[in-house]
């Protein structure tokens, strides 16, 4: 029997999502803090599929970047549907509250990209 929600308790459901399928035949995974290893799992999956090399790929310092570019770190972060990590970066660059990140990914979202904007 399925127990209903506890009074009292706020429940707040993040949206992560770790795994991109990138090409037809490209999956992209972020395997931190995954368990088993990814060594572990990239010698089962071998025995089936082919397996390339492991990528790792880094990304500049968010204090080193400049205010376009950290609009633009958001900006592809709420395009992959990774709202949770564009709201964290929002709640960095502004200082803003939850909600506020909130809003302000939603009003990032819906209005048109620069270039679509010159492009037309």
């Amino acid at each position: 029997m399925r127990q209903g929600p506890k009074r009292g308790r706020g429940r707040t459901t993040f949206l992560r999502y770790p795994v991109r399928l990138i090409e037809p035949k490209l999956l992209r995974i972020n395997w931190d803090g995954v368990v088993p290893d990814l060594d572990v799992v990239l010698r089962h999956l071998g025995d089936t599929y082919r397996v390339m090399p492991v990528l790792e790929i880094r990304q500049q310092d968010w204090s080193q970047l400049t205010d376009e570019e950290k609009d633009q770190r958001i900006r592809d972060h709420l395009l992959r549907g990774d709202t949770f990590e564009a709201r964290t970066l929002l709640q960095r660059k502004y200082g803003c509250s939850l909600t506020e990140a909130d809003a302000l990914a939603k009003k990032i979202l819906g209005e048109p990209r620069r270039q679509d904007v010159q492009g037309s």
